[in-house]
């Protein structure tokens, strides 16, 4: 029998175009040789299409303008501190002038923190650092004191007041931590004389008073005692998300639907982060806004409670 023969023409020749002239026959073994290379081009032409698909799936490139510039974080925690923290102060600072941050409020459950907001601004003055002080047993619990000393540090980045949190009388007997923790209200339900006492200082010194891990009841009680010392705006409790794993997660519809009740200017944003094992606090800002948006809050919402009611409080 001859051997089957092709012209090596039909391989290189597209449409009339470049084809090569006439070459000599070849044999069974060449035509085999040449057909594996097709299919090898092939394959590799195949798997070239797959990579494209593949980079057409990447994220999106970054933003041209970051969704956390110029807004206030009202509640970082960082290192040194006496739990697990992800970052200290001079880092967590460093991430949020490059995501565009303006500002951010350094808490600390168990020590003020207006010294290191004054560090803060020494090395990185491009953020406005801000800190507090917590009333937790550490400084006295409720210790009118304490919080004197706070608001009078150098630089006069001291400009928010907790009240209790981890120990909190509510606090402690939820988590069944202690039989009882830093009380506010007496046997009669009215609030203590030294929770008056910090209530008038921070009237007097325009200072940001949060209600803390109080009880429902308590921190209405504390809201009423500050409208008798003729206090400013006063912040209630967090709305909780995925990240904080030990309360109640508060969904994002749910969190969009109050704003849109009540309205934007009777909230203001903030992380809670810092924390071994969960985002950064810019990342994690960015989420709760993304988050927001797809709910429906509007830009001009999220502007309003990232920046024009927390800068108010911190800055007048």
């Amino acid at each position: 029998m001859r051997p089957f023969r092709i012209a090596r023409s039909r391989f290189t020749s597209c449409c009339g175009h470049g084809a090569a002239p006439p070459q000599p026959s070849t044999g069974r073994r060449d035509f085999l040789t040449m057909a594996a290379a097709g299919v090898a081009g092939f394959a590799s032409l195949m798997y070239s299409r797959d990579g494209a698909a593949q980079v057409r799936a990447f994220p999106p490139p970054p933003p041209a303008v970051s969704p956390v510039e110029g807004l206030i974080d009202f509640h970082l925690h960082t290192a040194p501190d006496v739990f697990g923290r992800a970052l200290d102060d001079e880092e967590a600072a460093a991430l949020y002038r490059d995501n565009g941050v303006e500002a951010v409020v350094m808490k600390s459950h168990v020590l003020p923190t207006a010294d290191r907001a004054w560090f803060v601004r020494k090395h990185l003055p491009a953020l406005k650092a801000f800190g507090g002080i917590v009333l937790n047993a550490a400084v006295g619990g409720i210790n009118p004191e304490a919080v004197q000393w706070m608001w009078r540090m150098q630089g006069g980045f001291g400009r928010v007041v907790w009240f209790p949190t981890f120990d909190a009388d509510h606090h402690v007997k939820h988590f069944k931590d202690s039989p009882e923790g830093v009380k506010v209200l007496g046997p009669d339900g009215k609030v203590l004389p030294p929770v008056r006492e910090v209530l008038k200082i921070c009237a007097q010194q325009k200072l940001v008073v949060c209600t803390g891990h109080l009880s429902p009841g308590e921190a209405l009680a504390v809201a009423r005692a500050a409208q008798i010392c003729a206090m400013g705006p006063l912040m209630g409790p967090n709305a909780h998300l995925a990240w904080m794993r030990s309360w109640r997660q508060v969904p994002v519809k749910e969190t969009a639907e109050r704003i849109k009740s009540v309205g934007a200017e009777h909230f203001l944003l903030a992380t809670d982060l810092g924390q071994t094992g969960n985002p950064s606090p810019p990342d994690g800002y960015k989420l709760l806004v993304a988050a927001l948006l797809a709910e429906g809050i509007t830009k001009e919402q999220i502007r309003i409670m990232g920046r024009e009611v927390p800068g108010r409080l911190l800055m007048g």
